[in-house]
């Protein structure tokens, strides 16, 4: 038998949801930038100037090509991300609506019931003295 490869233990960490923490690897025109989509596009902005003022503006206009499409990486995740709060915020207010009429029907049934005991107690249940009356005794 091949031995499974090990899990890493939990250790009860809690789970990145967005993605504006992960780190990439950049391999732009003449350097490799490494680090978050913010800091990346920071970076090609600055060697975009850079390039910019030294006279080189084709580099310069590489440079904001990758800054731009690293941005458009920021703009996908926050999208997610705003996408994943709507419906966690959805859910939730499904299961309260659901809580909320399961509760309001307990509760009409419960008033149904007395309601019905009620009239039960007082239609079904005669005096003795009609009684009499009613028989002829």
């Amino acid at each position: 038998m091949v031995p499974l490869p090990a899990r890493k233990k939990n250790r009860n960490r809690p789970r990145r949801l967005n993605g504006s923490s992960r780190l990439f690897e950049s391999n732009g025109p003449d350097i490799k930038i490494k680090g978050s989509a913010i800091q990346i596009v920071e970076k090609y902005q600055a060697l975009s100037r850079e390039y910019q003022t030294s006279g080189d503006p084709i580099s310069a206009e590489s440079c904001l090509q990758h800054a731009e499409h690293y941005q458009r990486v920021i703009e996908a995740n926050e999208l997610k991300s705003q996408k994943n709060q709507t419906e966690q915020m959805t859910a939730s207010n499904l299961n309260n609506e659901v809580l909320k009429s399961g509760i309001i029907a307990d509760q009409e049934k419960k008033e149904t019931s007395d309601e019905s005991v009620e009239q039960i107690e007082t239609t079904d249940v005669i005096p003795s003295k009609l009684e009499e009356q009613v028989i002829g005794k």
